[in-house]
């Protein structure tokens, strides 16, 4: 997998400090509101499963730190499609539980931390 070069359309500031990584096959994952100055990557790298990729952050129109991740049949942030994700060891931390669960199938907007 290797990151792929920055898009000057002003539309990708919308996710602030973002790097996408091209999978092959036209998929390509986007990691998006990284904390300016955190990306350890530069445009063409090889990066591998595990890899610190940046910091979580709040850049873009964000009013708190988190992490936009999306899979996208593309490497254009707002034309490419949607692609359906599939996520091991994440667990949703809840307040009002013991123990953090395990979510097989991530539901939009759920506070995720990965083990």
């Amino acid at each position: 997998m290797r990151t792929t070069g920055w898009n000057p359309d002003p539309l990708h500031a919308v996710a602030g400090n973002t790097v996408l990584i091209d999978h092959g096959n036209g998929e390509c994952s986007s990691l998006g509101h990284l904390q300016y100055g955190s990306v350890r990557t530069k445009t063409g790298d090889t990066v591998t499963r595990g890899q610190v990729i940046g910091k979580v952050g709040s850049s873009g129109p964000s009013e708190h730190p988190h992490l936009h991740y999306q899979l996208i049949s593309g490497t254009h942030l707002t034309r490419s499609d949607g692609l359906p994700s599939q996520f091991v060891n994440v667990w949703l931390e809840d307040t009002r539980a013991r123990e953090p669960v395990q979510v097989r199938v991530p539901k939009r907007s759920m506070q995720l931390v990965a083990r």
